[in-house]
């Protein structure tokens, strides 16, 4: 008011800007690169093209997808990608899904997790916090789109909305970059199959389907032959591919590939043929000719009055009416001939008859066969020879006909057939793997013996049920021999040891595996000539680099040509071998030690997955090196001469005609029986029977088995001392006698002192003997005598009228050590004993009570404190039988005298009575060495 005095008001306006916050969201690319490699829902393939780290999770830090700002996180959302994923089936195979998603909350975080449409499992989760971190988890592979072998990268992109306090939203994305996994496949082993009706063998494959597992197993026959069918390959519920082949509409073979590594071949039927059928409506009609070609037949006229000409009687007269020779029918006398560019099992003619009663025709084989077929009505007239044959001639010897249609049945497997498979995998989201070419050769008939050869490459060979030869060649190959006693052969520079991986992770490879090798049923022949490795405890210079449990290989120690191995040098407790990187560390270690001379041979044992193994190997060299390896699959021995010790078969012939007797291998002698030039120790005849034999270099001595009628008669390769002996019979009567020019070079050897050396006086002519003629007949043998196994036997004629048998015996052989030098005594040594598989050889040995000493410990070994050895057939010392100056020292480590071994022998010692003071040193239950008389 206008005194001031009174209150008045007014008015104003205050304006207050507050400005908003709101969300920021970002693209985000995240790194590192994810790897399909790295899940674990089926084991990935490391490595391939453009692959990366194994990695399944990645994350960011506060801000790196958004920031909500001063209004807060009120909601995230996301919008999951298009994808599928890859699960893994009840059978194990792997499948492809869609992906569900869902999201839930949990103390602030908003959780996107994608699980699969069918396995309703986890596939990815990603797990966002208020403050824009993240982390993400793949859990299960992804199918990438591109189809290949390259592991391709592809991105996943999750879309994302963030909304604010007061519903202010932005929206960003995560970009997830995923790496593929591929399938390999490198290596596929070649299969050969003897001729025998469901024959099987089993070879190796390493196709690995990797990270995203097996979708399929895919085969494609490269081989087609007239006659074969393959019906469509079955995809089995384990993974396993079947392909089978068939002829004449039967089953022919199956091909498996399994997804466990291993294919198996079925050889269904030896003998598959495929039916061929004509008609002669194809064959020019009106004039004669002397031969004409159905399919794989050719229809040749025969010069039936051999005047070496066709003359037109003789022409043949193929119409569409049928055929005939001359005037179109086949009548009496007439012939014909049928030739096959490959082997036929049997043919048929529809014959149709020209006059009343029976028509009938006689034929011959180019094999020798021959028979008669006839038929009284029109209809089929089968000829079914019992082998197979290319040609075949008949003659009409019966009735009137014409043949209106031929038909044959033309093996399949003739001779060998090789059969080319492609083979290659798809993994689950369709990637394919390389191909591989599968060789499988289905040997054809061959006559018994015939070898079965390998490729330079690697083998799985599989023999018959009988008696096979099997050579790997190159490669690590695969064998398995059947039933029968078969021989295995391992030639020189086969079966060769690779070496690799490290520390406990140790690998090995090419080396042969036989997969059912029987001891003393089954021959193993190793190159070289082989001689047992130094006996007991071997420092080797070549520690393994390789390990068995943390533990390099040191040192080994062999018995019985069994060998041990050590982590110390001094030897200790010996290392088991349960796993290949064990054998791979001993096989190193032996590799790089001397263990005797070129073609020292040992075993060793493992058990690995519960199978049992024995290792053989041999030094090739003079020294240490790379040898030769074979793998005996099932297989545990205690001595090493059960596997590979040999037999030989001379013809001995009983002169004094009271029967045969023989030593075993460890009491017999050492004798050059394949003339190689190295001794072998052999059972020996003990009963002063005669071998038959020839000086074949007049020196008046028998040097070695080439002048014995072994298989090595001569340096030849004979089936048997008897086949040796036959070549003899030049005028080829089924005798040898004056009328054969050898009969007077033949010799008798009486071994008088069965010392396996011809000394003066045990060699004598036959008619020194009375013997007029000898049969090369021989019969084959099933028996024993005195352990020795006689496979044939004979008989001989004396000049008196009277005869005699003789028998081939196969003489049992094992490993000899190189020759040991006398060891001459001074009265004060002592004489470490520690193998029984050769003879120390000791000149001037000193008895008495401060005489020598012979130390057994290294062989008996935890015995009582005080031990009669002597009486509890430990050790016993004798005069040797074949030579009387000597006397043997002869262990039997496990006591009772049944199984000596000659551990030593006293040159120009002659033993009296355990009253003597020959000293021996033994191990008892303590440890301690024990001296007694």
């Amino acid at each position: 008011d206008a005194d001031d005095t009174a209150a008045t008001a007014a008015t104003g306006t205050l304006t207050v800007t507050v400005d908003d916050d709101i969300p920021v969201a970002k693209v985000v690319t995240a790194t590192p690169v994810l790897d399909d490699d790295a899940q674990t829902l089926f084991t990935g393939n490391p490595g391939g093209t453009s692959d990366v780290a194994d990695a399944k999770v990645l994350s960011g830090g506060a801000g790196s997808l958004f920031t909500v700002g001063a209004d807060g996180l009120k909601a995230l959302s996301f919008a999951g990608p298009n994808v599928m994923a890859i699960y893994k089936t009840p059978s194990g195979l792997a499948a492809q899904e869609g992906v569900q998603y869902a999201t839930t909350t949990n103390a602030g975080h908003t959780i996107l997790t994608a699980t699969g449409v069918i396995s309703g499992s986890t596939v990815f989760v990603l797990d966002v916090a208020p403050d824009g971190s993240y982390a993400f988890t793949l859990s299960e592979p992804l199918v990438h789109p591109t189809v290949g072998t390259t592991e391709e990268t592809m991105n996943v992109t999750i879309g994302f909305t963030v909304t604010d306090g007061d519903s202010d939203a932005a929206t960003g994305s995560l970009t997830v970059q995923v790496n593929d996994d591929t399938p390999t496949f490198t290596h596929i082993t070649n299969g050969i199959v003897a001729n025998q009706d469901n024959n099987v063998v089993v070879g190796t494959h390493n196709l690995a389907f990797g990270a995203d597992g097996e979708q399929s197993i895919e085969i494609t026959p490269l081989t087609n032959i007239s006659g074969l069918t393959y019906l469509p390959v079955v995809h089995n519920a384990d993974g396993s591919a079947d392909l089978i082949a068939q002829a004449g509409g039967s089953n022919f073979f199956d091909l498996k590939i399994n997804a466990d590594g291993t294919y198996k071949f079925t050889l269904i039927e030896s003998r598959p043929v495929a039916n061929q059928t004509f008609d002669f409506s194809g064959v020019s009609g009106g004039a004669s000719t002397i031969q004409f070609t159905l399919g794989d037949a050719t229809f040749k006229a025969v010069d039936t009055n051999n005047n070496g000409s066709i003359g037109s009687t003789e022409e043949l007269k193929p119409t569409s009416n049928g055929f005939g020779v001359q005037n179109g029918n086949l009548d009496v006398g007439e012939q014909f001939q049928v030739n096959f560019a490959t082997a036929i099992d049997k043919l048929n003619f529809f014959v149709e008859h020209e006059a009343a009663g029976a028509f009938t025709m006689t034929w011959t084989t180019n094999t020798g066969q021959s028979g008669t077929a006839t038929t009284s009505v029109d209809g089929l007239l089968t000829i079914d020879p019992t082998g197979d044959f290319t040609s075949i001639t008949f003659t009409v010897t019966e009735g009137k006909a014409k043949f209106d249609n031929f038909g044959y049945s033309k093996l399949i497997l003739p001779s060998d057939q090789t059969f080319n498979f492609s083979v290659s995998g798809v993994d689950g989201d369709g990637d394919h793997s390389a191909s591989q070419t599968l060789s499988i050769t289905a040997l054809g008939e061959h006559p018994a013996g015939t070898p079965i050869n390998g490729t330079a490459g690697d083998d799985a060979i599989t023999g018959t049920s009988g008696s096979d030869t099997i050579n790997g060649l190159a490669g690590g190959d695969t064998m398995t021999g059947g039933a029968g006693a078969d021989t295995f052969i391992i030639g020189t520079g086969e079966s060769t040891p690779v070496i690799g991986g490290s520390g406990n992770a140790g690998t090995i490879s090419g080396y042969d595996i036989i997969t059912d090798f029987v001891a003393g049923t089954d021959k193993l022949t190793l190159p070289g000539t082989l001689v047992a490795a130094t006996a007991g405890l071997v420092d080797g210079a070549g520690d393994s680099v390789l390990t068995i449990g943390g533990d390099t290989v040191e040192s080994h120690s062999v018995t019985n040509g069994i060998a041990s191995f050590f982590g110390t040098d001094a030897g200790a407790s010996p290392l088991a071998i349960t796993t290949t990187s064990g054998v791979a560390a001993a096989v190193q270690y032996l590799m790089g030690t001397d263990i005797g001379n070129a073609g020292a041979t040992l075993a060793f044992t493992a058990t690995i997955s519960g199978v049992n193994h024995t290792y053989v190997y041999t030094q090739t060299t003079a020294s240490a090196g790379v040898g030769a390896l074979v793998d005996l699959q099932s297989v545990t021995v205690a001595n090493l001469n059960t596997l590979i010790g040999g037999s030989v078969d001379p013809v001995i012939l009983d002169l004094n005609h009271n029967g045969f007797t023989f030593s075993d291998v460890s009491h017999g002698v050492q004798f050059d029986m394949n003339g190689d030039g190295t001794k072998e120790q052999l059972a020996w005849n003990t009963s002063k029977d005669g071998m038959l034999a020839v000086d074949l270099n007049h020196d008046g001595k028998i040097n070695d088995g080439t002048e014995l009628f072994t298989p090595n008669f001569g340096g030849g390769h004979f089936a048997s001392g008897a086949a040796a002996l036959t070549s003899l019979d030049s005028n080829h009567d089924g005798v040898i006698d004056h009328n054969d020019a050898a009969f007077s070079s033949l010799l008798i050897w009486k071994d008088a002192n069965a010392n396996g050396t011809s000394d003066a006086g045990e060699l004598s002519s036959l008619a020194d003997n009375g013997v007029a003629s000898i049969s090369t007949a021989a019969h084959p043998a099933v028996g024993e005598i005195d352990g020795q196994a006689v496979t044939g036997n004979g008989t001989f004629q004396m000049t008196d009228g009277t005869s005699g048998n003789y028998i081939e015996v196969e003489l049992d052989t094992s490993l000899v050590a190189p020759a040991q030098p006398s060891v001459a005594s001074d009265g004060t040594r002592t004489f470490a004993i520690g193998s029984l598989e050769v003879a120390d050889l000791i000149a001037d040995f000193h008895d008495g009570a401060n005489g020598d000493k012979i130390d057994l410990s290294s062989l008996l070994k935890g015995l009582a404190g005080v031990t009669d050895l002597e009486a509890g057939g430990f050790v016993e010392i004798s005069q040797s039988l074949a030579n009387a100056a000597n006397a043997e020292v002869k262990v039997d480590t496990n006591g009772g005298g049944d199984n000596y071994h000659t551990v030593a022998v006293l040159e120009n010692y002659t033993f009296h009575s355990a009253a003597e003071a020959v000293k021996i040193l033994y191990d008892d239950s303590h440890g301690t060495k024990t001296d007694v008389a």
